[in-house]
């Protein structure tokens, strides 16, 4: 037991620095298996430069429970909403802390429900990384795909780094958070509400998150398909870009991008998988400035983990196959959003250290 506390040190004290939360670090993990409203605001869009434009792919599933696109263009108005929380999935939309709660944030990407017997003995789904815990490519709720709750928040949160309660903190102080723009919005059944969902950052005084609230936003998603169905929202499915800040801000791209939103609960959720490559590409940055450059132990530890937490297979129909070794993160993530006030562009992102690496 002595080596692997040792081990898993140095990566523990990496996290805690790299997140901005208290070290209270030690002890063993098993870090590769952990167990498993309001009404619509008229506003009007903020006049800015797309950063990131979702491009439609064949692959993935339209989500279990979302509803088919009506048939009927309603005309309607612009309406703006901003999350008051976001959930990483350690505990439900009531903020009770589970350990199942990760299984009910996101989507079934993969058309197919993994139990644990499933993902133990690589029934109908990709081969697991050697190395791997045997629930690591398990699923949630009806099928939902979320490896990274499932698999990495826990592991950042064995280490003491409770990466869920600085974003509760972060959101609720006005640090940053989600601003979602729905256009043309006619209503609960609407088969065209184009939609845009920006990244708020340093709001001007904590926020009242009510419409008095003006969000200064940055990097653009655009969803061109969006539609609402039964009261809900859905994206429909695509290729982007999500900024989400953990310490700061990280640009995940999700392959079968999924976000859906409920118009009257205030309920949000956003999935998709993120290949291994773009994953370790997008967490890197956060390392170097703290000087835990790559090559390092403390680098190398948390790159196998996350590499041990693939659960999917880029490119392949509904991002699985079964003949292949997982090589995808799903990413599963809730947030409740209340209407606010019309955005402004032109959010700076805080001023960062340099990469303490060569």
């Amino acid at each position: 037991m002595r080596p692997r506390a040792f081990r898993l040190l140095v990566p523990c004290l990496a996290l805690c620095l790299v997140f901005g939360v208290p070290v209270g670090c030690g002890g063993s993990v098993d870090a590769a298996a952990p167990d498993a409203g309001p009404s619509p605001t008229t506003t009007t869009t903020p006049t800015t430069t797309p950063t990131t434009t979702p491009t439609t792919t064949p692959t993935g599933t339209l989500g279990t429970g979302l509803p088919p696109r009506p048939a009927t263009d309603v005309p309607g108005s612009t309406a703006s909403f901003a999350a008051d929380r976001v959930f990483l999935g350690t505990t439900d939309r009531a903020g009770k802390v589970s350990g199942g709660a990760w299984g009910s944030f996101g989507f079934d990407l993969d058309g197919r429900a993994t139990s644990a017997e499933d993902s133990k003995y690589n029934t109908n789904v990709c081969l697991r990384v050697a190395g791997s815990g045997p629930r690591a490519v398990m699923d949630g709720e009806a099928g939902i795909d979320n490896g990274f709750g499932s698999q990495v928040v826990p592991f950042f949160k064995s280490l003491k780094a409770d990466v869920e309660d600085q974003v509760v903190s972060q959101v609720a102080a006005g640090e940053w958070t989600w601003v979602l723009v729905l256009d043309d919005l006619g209503g609960d059944d609407d088969a065209k509400v184009p939609g845009h969902l920006y990244l708020g950052r340093k709001h001007p005084g904590t926020p009242k998150f009510t419409t008095a609230d003006r969000w200064p936003v940055r990097a653009e998603v655009s969803f061109p398909n969006g539609y609402t169905s039964k009261g809900t929202w859905v994206s429909g499915s695509a290729s982007f870009v999500l900024p989400l800040v953990m310490g700061s801000t990280l640009a995940l791209p999700l392959e079968v991008g999924l976000a859906s939103f409920e118009l009257a609960s205030g309920k949000g959720t956003i999935g998709g998988g993120v290949r291994r490559d773009e994953l370790i590409a997008a967490f890197t940055p956060s390392f170097e400035r703290t000087g835990v450059c790559r090559g390092t132990v403390a680098y190398d530890q948390v790159m196998m983990v996350l590499t041990q937490s693939m659960d999917l297979v880029s490119g392949a129909p509904s991002l699985q196959d079964p003949t292949k070794t997982c090589d995808t993160l799903s990413v599963g993530l809730g947030f409740h959003a209340l209407p606010t006030g019309v955005p402004v562009p032109g959010a700076v992102e805080p001023e960062l250290p340099p990469s303490g690496c060569p």
